[in-house]
């Protein structure tokens, strides 16, 4: 079967939870006892609303990080060219216009490093988005005994679908009176021990699965359904962001942008260099020749710094390296995982959580002291 859960597309979001309709119809299909038991419309309303505002604050935080860096950048290029542009008499009036626009810009990107709470309300977000992710897959894995009564014993599935509401609306309420609290104990965690969001403050009944050697076919029904659904999708992710050929690697455009910023340098150091050249030939018209020279050299050292600003605020490389751990973290945990017995396959099933859980860690680290960021 064709994973419906991975589509490594421009538009593709979050699928493991999210679903299209086509891709529905095909996992009901294909699971015709696990899908109705696994999909869960209330946790996926509440996995939406943290995940539409760390989208939005994303955005927005985006547009505001590459507008600044763009305005700061033009502007330095116009008052660069303003010294030429005096002998066509228009110099004072570049002046002006490129002053405008440098403190502008130069403006929005203080706004955005020192006062702004775009970045911190974005990651906010997104920490309980994955979070609310990571709940349901964690209280998958800590009822699979459950799930697998329910899947072969139609009155057993009334029960879990009122024992998974009941530990829903505790999450969110924990959520709720958490909220930052939470958040802080996950930056703190050093020892990255965490991990778990179901625990004994979610659980009415505080256990994990018990073996049976009743539900052998419905154990590898759930471990093949989560495997789809979890291991396969955050792999193809993960290696869809660091292939060379990708369009979207992280790993190739933050190449390609030091590349840039590379060559224009050398440039720059080759203006340099012919502008000294100029003086020691004391040409002619020396005074319009400074000011065409200035302005390359203003122009190019203008790019140059924008470019850098942009390497830290993209953080691509470090987007790179995170996702190239992620992904050996996830096939060392494909590797054990197995459906043998349940205790079994709740091991290799945490191990993805635990994975998760320090890829969401280091993605918070790595970027909520970063003052200026557009990822």
């Amino acid at each position: 079967m064709k994973n419906p859960f991975t589509h490594p597309r421009k538009d593709w979001n979050n699928r493991d939870l999210l679903l299209t309709e086509d891709a529905r119809e095909a996992v009901a299909a294909a699971y015709p006892t696990l899908f109705p038991l696994l999909d869960w419309p209330e946790l996926r309303s509440a996995f939406l609303q943290w995940e539409n505002v760390a989208l939005v604050k994303k955005k927005t935080n985006r547009h505001m990080v590459l507008g600044s860096v763009s305005a700061t950048t033009f502007g330095l290029c116009v008052l660069a060219a303003a010294p030429l542009l005096g002998f066509y008499g228009i110099g004072s009036i570049a002046t002006f216009i490129g002053t405008i626009i440098l403190i502008a810009g130069a403006s929005l990107g203080f706004y955005l490093s020192f006062l702004s709470s775009f970045r911190e309300s974005w990651l906010r977000a997104r920490f309980w988005a994955e979070r609310t992710r990571q709940f349901y897959f964690q209280f998958i894995a800590s009822n699979i005994d459950t799930i697998c009564e329910a899947s072969v014993d139609t009155e057993k599935q009334s029960q879990w679908l009122k024992k998974r509401e009941a530990a829903l609306n505790r999450f969110l309420l924990i959520q709720k009176e958490e909220g930052q609290t939470a958040y802080n104990e996950v930056i703190d965690d050093t020892q990255e021990v965490n991990f778990l969001v179901v625990d004994d403050r979610v659980l009415s009944n505080p256990h994990w699965s018990k073996e049976s050697d009743d539900f052998t076919s419905a154990v590898s029904n759930v471990a093949s359904y989560l495997h789809l659904q979890r291991l396969d999708y955050q792999i193809t992710y993960a290696r869809s962001q660091n292939l060379p050929k990708s369009l979207y690697s992280k790993q190739r455009a933050g190449t390609w942008l030091r590349l840039t910023g590379n060559l224009l340098t050398f440039f720059f150091i080759i203006a340099i260099a012919g502008n000294a050249l100029h003086f020691l030939s004391l040409s002619i018209d020396q005074a319009y020749s400074i000011s065409f020279a200035a302005m390359v050299q203003g122009i190019l050292a203008a790019s140059i710094a924008a470019i850098r600003v942009l390497e830290e605020a993209l953080a691509w490389s470090v987007e790179a390296s995170r996702y190239i751990r992620y992904e050996k973290a996830l096939a060392e945990a494909d590797r054990v995982l197995s459906p043998a017995s349940i205790s079994i396959l709740q091991s290799g099933l945490l191990d993805i959580e635990r994975a998760a859980y320090q890829e969401l860690r280091a993605f918070i680290l790595a970027h909520k002291d970063t003052r200026f960021i557009a990822i």
